[in-house]
């Protein structure tokens, strides 16, 4: 597994994971690709030249983020040390709060981020049009 800096072809190469393929964020586009391209700290991660996740922060304002991550269907390959990585990451550089946006009907990313040490917070009707989400948070030091 090897993690680098993101770049905006990583995401438009990614095979997504059903549930992401069907998000209402506009899809898979070069617009949203550049979009991403565009938080203050992303990266891609890779298995064997295929691209396993396109993860990132993006900053609203100094002690507060939101975390974003595209999976590919192939990652459960990698998910177990790139846990482990994302673990060693928030130890060290994840102080303040950094909020994760969850479908509550993706239960698998729920558990992920339960797993990441972030913990539900609540729901956010309406959050995107027509659709709820749960907001989720870690908290670093």
């Amino acid at each position: 597994m090897e993690i680098r800096p993101y770049v905006p072809d990583d995401f438009l190469a990614i095979v997504l994971q059903p549930m992401q393929k069907c998000l209402s964020f506009g899809g898979q586009t070069a617009e949203n690709a550049m979009g991403l391209h565009a938080s203050q700290e992303a990266w891609t991660v890779t298995l064997d030249g295929e691209v396993m996740a396109c993860i990132g922060l993006v900053e609203f304002w100094p002690g507060r983020r939101a975390a974003w991550a595209y999976l590919s269907e192939h990652a459960g390959r990698c998910l177990f040390p790139l846990s482990k990585a994302i673990r060693r990451w928030l130890r060290y550089h994840g102080e303040g709060r950094i909020e994760a946006y969850i479908d509550p009907m993706h239960p698998n990313a729920e558990q992920w981020a339960r797993l990441l040490g972030f913990w539900w917070t609540g729901p956010l009707p309406e959050w995107v049009p027509g659709k709820d989400y749960d907001m989720y948070v870690h908290i670093g030091r």
